[in-house]
């Protein structure tokens, strides 16, 4: 039996034709301590291409596999993503072998009424939560066991980044005993929105954040709000990281991701480690 709720949530049978359905699964991963940190991210689709990437940093040296997935499995030819926590891939570039067990409780984004949906169609339904990420990695014949602290999610429902969002920061982070999640948006019409939560023993609302970034456009530090609670700062250390593919190759408005693995030094509420997810909309043509 799962021991991960909506984070476990079997495939939706769907056959309407009218947009792109997506059903995503993401696992995030980072030990500071062996320097490993890396991504798995698989999209499965009835009425579009799907496809599994796995990125891994080991030691600074990067590894990815790319392949595409058929309509509804997590299962290519070289990466298995199971809903229930394990993840498997067996490639020239890299092995991995990792399970996931969750810290705390899930975080519902549904619930906020966050995510700019496509033009025309009801919001995904997303939801996340921090992982405690043990097993192995190996690049170039560089076997791994990690530790890591990481972010999962589960996410279905009609989805196209391109159309869907202009600007936007995810982050997940994992820290001793809590974890945060949350995301900033630009929308099209240049307002924003912003939302998440503080996990623990409950899952609290995430009211405000701003973000400084390096002068390479990264991560520089977060000032959050958490409802109930004094503001924090975040600064972030040093990071590795790397290109995160979403959709289709097009002419035209596309979304480029970026994933940064980074460290944190909340000051008295102490170091973490996260991923955080860079995405803008480049227009030109």
């Amino acid at each position: 039996m799962t021991t991960w709720g909506p984070l476990a949530e079997p495939f939706h049978d769907t056959d309407d034709e009218r947009a792109p359905w997506r059903e995503n699964a993401f696992l995030s991963f980072f030990d500071e301590e062996h320097g490993v940190c890396g991504a798995v991210h698989v999209s499965t689709s009835p009425n579009v291409g799907g496809r599994a990437r796995a990125s891994v940093v080991v030691d600074g040296r990067l590894a990815e596999v790319v392949e595409p997935l058929g309509p509804w499995t997590f299962t290519g030819e070289s990466i298995e993503f199971d809903v229930d926590g394990a993840v498997r891939v067996r490639a020239d570039a890299m092995s991995l072998d990792l399970l996931a067990t969750p810290r705390h409780v899930p975080a519902d984004y549904t619930a906020l009424d966050l995510i700019p949906p496509l033009p025309g169609h009801p919001p995904l339904t997303h939801c996340q939560q921090g992982a405690d990420v043990t097993g192995s990695v190996t690049v170039e014949d560089r076997r791994v066991d990690i530790e890591a602290r990481g972010f999962r999610d589960r996410t279905w429902g009609f989805r196209d980044e391109s159309l869907m969002f202009v600007e936007y920061l995810a982050l997940g982070a994992c820290f001793d005993d809590w974890d945060l999640t949350l995301t900033k948006f630009l929308e099209p019409d240049g307002g924003t929105r912003v939302g998440g939560y503080c996990l623990g023993a409950s899952a609290v609302p995430v009211t405000s954040a701003e973000i400084t970034r390096s002068a390479s456009g990264l991560l520089a530090a977060l000032d959050v709000v958490v409802d109930g609670s004094d503001p924090l700062t975040l600064r972030a250390g040093s990071s590795v990281g790397f290109w995160a593919p979403m959709g289709v190759e097009r002419r035209g408005p596309t979304l480029a991701a970026y994933e940064e693995c980074v460290a944190l030094d909340g000051g008295a509420a102490g170091r973490g480690t996260a991923v955080a997810e860079h995405g803008i909309l480049r227009r030109l043509s």
